[in-house]
């Protein structure tokens, strides 16, 4: 289902805190024992927190001033290039179109939002995204951020705010509708017009869904597979830790990260979730149209489902904390492989991270890029995409550097954007970079609120 957006006038949400704290004023006279137990009213209590905290945000009163909220400092990451803005390397082979990037902004005060840059970065468009203003009643991570993202010609937008949800705005940045249940990581759009996003259920102690998932200790998360409609309606939701625990491929769950005491919360960390179109299922002899790729990155593996929910195919073992697969031309599932090594910015024991080919017929795998075939190091320790653009290029996501940078077939560098740091020592993460070949600067300036040039 998704949110009506109607009813929220600060006067609504201020008599609702009003209720709240009252609630909580009650319930603190039951004392740290009811506080324990987690018995009625706790719940109302922990709830009335977050709601005030969202009212009445500590971080309100630096915006602009160039100092990152305190909440979004987790996203900064050690800096690997002293350079940063646009390079243009060789113009004339740049595969056309503007550019999505999500990330944080001085300019907002280092807050979470999208934007729509040219080939020279020149910014086109802007989308400011403050989670707390579109769930202000909602329980999600204070320091949430936009992973993936889906622009529409008209200048929609389509954000998955990390473990909040998802919500589309249009060109000024007003909610066209939100959803009500969980999402996070990327955003996929199917040859049906509809999205494929991956979906999170918190399973608690006493839950009794925590009972089909032995030995995993609660609290931990069940990550779905969920399709929404452009409208925001939930279409349909596959369990992943079901469909393993229901597969021959059940003994990948068993590992020390998964079933230890007191429990893993991210079993299996969905970071993707993709279908193969009617158009490319001929190139893939072993697998049918609608089947649905996954990366569990927890498992190190790439998995199949068919459209049922049935595991049909995994490949484990061959990646390292992987992201990104996507059906490609030629029977390939093209991969960005990570290789995390606890090395924070060079990937020194693995060689950095890469991207890799599988042919899922032949079991085949082979290196399309990596540090080794391009001019500089490549490694970002976690998240990442990348995109086949329309002239055989490919546009490259390394997230935690902050770097957007484009490829030819050989490796040879094009183009690159690179974040503006936010001091000497850190950079903020880009957590999508992506290429509109059919958004047109011309289209921008026709959208309300665009930034037209002069």
């Amino acid at each position: 289902m998704k949110e009506n957006t109607s009813g929220n006038s600060l006067g609504d949400k201020l008599a609702l805190a009003g209720f709240i704290l009252a609630l909580c004023f009650l319930s603190a006279l039951g004392g740290m024992a009811l506080w324990a137990t987690e018995t009625f009213p706790y719940q109302v209590v922990r709830d009335g927190v977050t709601t005030l905290k969202s009212l009445f945000p500590a971080d309100a009163a630096k915006d602009g001033d160039g100092t990152a909220p305190i909440h979004a400092k987790h996203n900064l990451n050690p800096i690997r290039f002293r350079q940063h803005g646009t390079l243009v390397h060789e113009r004339e082979r740049v595969a056309p179109g503007l550019t999505i990037l999500t990330s944080f902004w001085r300019d907002t005060g280092w807050r979470p939002g999208v934007r729509l840059v040219d080939i020279d970065g020149e910014v086109l468009h802007r989308w400011e995204v403050r989670p707390r203003r579109i769930w202000p009643f909602k329980d999600f991570p204070l320091g949430t951020y936009v992973h993936g993202s889906y622009l529409f010609p008209n200048g929609d937008l389509l954000v998955n705010v990390e473990y909040a949800g998802l919500a589309r705005m249009d060109a000024c940045g007003k909610i066209l509708w939100k959803s009500d249940f969980a999402t996070h990581h990327s955003v996929y759009r199917d040859e049906d017009g509809n999205f494929w996003v991956s979906g999170h259920h918190r399973i608690e102690k006493g839950d009794e869904r925590a009972e089909r998932f032995p030995p995993i200790h609660p609290p931990f998360g069940e990550d779905t597979l969920i399709k929404v409609s452009p409208q925001g309606e939930l279409l349909e939701e596959i369990s992943l830790l079901e469909a393993f625990y229901e597969s021959p491929w059940k003994h990948l769950l068993w590992n020390y990260n998964v079933v230890r005491k007191p429990g893993s919360q991210d079993p299996l960390h969905l970071n993707d979730v993709e279908t193969l179109s009617r158009e490319l299922a001929d190139d893939f002899p072993t697998l049918d149209a609608g089947d649905i790729v996954v990366s569990p990155r927890t498992l190190n593996a790439i998995a199949i489902l068919n459209p049922k929910g049935d595991l049909k195919w995994v490949m484990a073992g061959e990646f390292t904390q992987q992201h990104d697969p996507d059906f490609e031309p030629g029977g390939r599932i093209v991969v960005f492989d990570n290789r995390y090594d606890l090395t924070p910015k060079k990937g020194n024991f693995l060689g950095g991270s890469r991207i890799t080919a599988i042919d899922p017929a032949a079991n085949e795998v082979e290196d399309l890029y990596n540090s080794r075939i391009g001019d500089k190091i490549f490694y970002s320790v976690a998240a990442g995409k990348h995109q086949l653009l329309e002239n055989g290029n490919r546009l490259i996501t390394e997230a935690k550097s902050g770097r957007i940078f484009e490829v030819t077939p050989a490796g040879e560098t094009v183009w690159e954007w690179i974040n503006e740091p936010y001091n000497e020592k850190k950079v903020f993460e880009v957590l999508e970079g992506t290429r509109y070949a059919g958004i047109t600067r011309q289209m921008t300036e026709a959208w309300p609120c665009s930034e037209k040039t002069e």
